[in-house]
């Protein structure tokens, strides 16, 4: 059964000055931004990068992580 990683989350104390680090690095874009919560929503056309606005009960860093499988 093959598997990949297909998509992150992240916490962040500036999602906006994060993804413009993504952006530059590695050339990902912007697909959608929560205005309400301050999180963005980033992509390459393959992995999906959601950065989220940090609460501060929590320490920035990964959130969690999504595979695709081919089958259950």
């Amino acid at each position: 059964m093959a598997s990949k990683i297909r998509h992150i989350a992240l916490r962040a104390e500036d999602p906006a000055k994060l993804s413009a680090f993504y952006a530059n690095a590695f050339e990902m874009t912007v697909v959608g931004r929560n205005e309400s919560t301050g999180s963005v929503f980033m992509s390459d056309g393959y992995l999906n990068l959601a950065i989220l606005k940090n609460r501060h009960e929590m320490p920035p860093g990964l959130h969690h992580f999504g595979f695709q499988i081919d089958d259950m």
